[in-house]
């Protein structure tokens, strides 16, 4: 989220990010609005705490572009492959 932040995508947009001062002062300080859950759904932006918010993060996805979130299976590949937030686009990458 940090990334996305300075980029200035996160701009005026909740979003989360692990809880470290450090971390949550860089997103504040590029314009975010710092939430603190698991998992944030702002407009087409998902935000996740941690690698511990994969799964919660990759349902929050799957319901964002329309696809069944109670696949077990579908959830657990975009968890695995899901490292950064992404802006979502309606397709799975």
């Amino acid at each position: 989220p940090v990334v996305l932040a300075e980029c200035g995508i996160l701009k005026d947009v909740e979003a989360t990010v692990a809880k470290d001062n450090n971390l949550i002062k860089q997103l504040q300080d590029s314009g975010a609005k710092y939430v603190d859950n698991e998992v944030v759904v702002s407009g087409k932006i998902v935000t996740g705490n941690g690698p511990r918010a994969s799964t919660a993060f990759a349902k929050a996805v799957c319901e964002l572009i329309g696809l069944q979130s109670d696949n077990g299976c579908l959830i657990t590949r975009i968890a695995m492959r899901t490292s950064i937030i992404f802006p979502v686009t309606g397709s799975v990458p």
